[in-house]
């Protein structure tokens, strides 16, 4: 699987940085995505989904860069 530098900087398998934005003041908003093929599959059982059933957008606390504050959103 290929991994971009901008991803390797976060060092979570499967994550992939699709775009970077600066924001108001010194925040910088990150957009990443989960590609990894694993993400399709039951926790429990390990069933492989044949569609998209649902997406969540979870938005981490506390990344920065240096003193400035990262704003994450992870599809």
């Amino acid at each position: 699987m290929f991994q971009d530098r901008a991803s390797a900087l976060f060092g979570v398998a499967g994550l992939q940085v699709i775009d970077v934005e600066a924001g108001s003041g010194s925040v910088q908003c990150v957009r990443a995505a989960t590609d990894h093929p694993d993400a399709a599959a039951c926790p429990g059982c390990g069933t492989v989904a044949t569609r998209v059933h649902e997406r969540v957008l979870t938005c981490p606390k506390d990344v920065r860069r240096g003193r400035d504050e990262v704003a994450v959103r992870w599809l």
